[in-house]
């Protein structure tokens, strides 16, 4: 179940709990330099608040412009893995700095 956790004007930040990870879902609205910026934030809070890393699907490995936005955000490909569907979905992970640093 996806769980809105951030309400922006030009974005909607999801959470969903799939095992052991919580996975992002965002719905942008308006694309500029503010919204980028402010989505960067709203990343790090999410880090600082769920205290792991997140994870996000890129189901559809010829989408470039969301390979690129994951990329923007420094998620990185975690692995790919064969879905309920019977379809190929990579996962992408965005690691929790603030965690390494606190257990060495």
């Amino acid at each position: 179940m996806k769980t809105p956790v951030i309400l922006y004007k030009d974005y909607t930040i999801f959470t969903e709990q799939y095992e052991d990870k919580i996975f992002l879902h965002c719905d942008v609205y308006k694309w500029n330099k503010e919204t980028k910026k402010s989505l960067q934030h709203s990343l790090d809070l999410i880090l600082r608040l769920y205290k792991q890393d997140v994870y996000a699907l890129h189901e559809n490995t010829d989408d470039n412009k969301h390979r690129k936005f994951l990329e923007m955000y420094k998620f990185e490909l975690y692995s790919t893995e064969m879905g309920l569907d019977g379809l190929l979905h990579q996962v992408w992970r965005k690691r929790n700095k603030t965690k390494e640093i606190k257990n060495g």
